[in-house]
């Protein structure tokens, strides 16, 4: 029965040429992007964890957990909500990241910060950013 329906999404895909997006939602979980990986429009709840490996990109998420970026991860348009808390590890880059009041960016020294949409809360840097 699975397969059917996965054979018939397939075949109504390619018919109608579209490109399905799916929405991943963690909640209480940890959810690991691996190196070379890439997730994109996520939600990381409050309690929940998302581990960005080097190498691995994480395009478009709001954050109210926390969002772990390792040396060598990338992180696109980022969102950090009222209790969230973004950490971008040596080696990794954050570029256009909105912190909302309550929300907690933190830099270690020889992160890479590519731009700050806006920041209403709290921004802590190891070195000169």
């Amino acid at each position: 029965m699975e397969a059917e329906r996965a054979k018939r999404i397939k075949e109504l895909q390619k018919e109608k040429d579209v490109v399905i997006l799916a929405h991943y939602y963690v909640d209480g979980a940890v959810q690991e992007i691996a190196d070379g990986g890439e997730a994109s429009y996520t939600l990381v709840r409050e309690g929940g964890l998302q581990l960005v490996r080097g190498g691995a990109r994480a395009n478009v998420t709001t954050v109210e957990g926390q969002l772990e970026l390792e040396s060598g991860a990338v992180s696109n348009y980022a969102v950090v909500e009222r209790a969230g808390e973004m950490v971008a590890r040596s080696g990794s880059i954050v570029n256009n990241v909105t912190v909302n009041a309550g929300g907690l960016l933190k830099l270690e020294d020889g992160a890479v910060l590519g731009g700050i949409t806006w920041a209403g809360g709290r921004i802590e840097a190891a070195a000169d950013v």
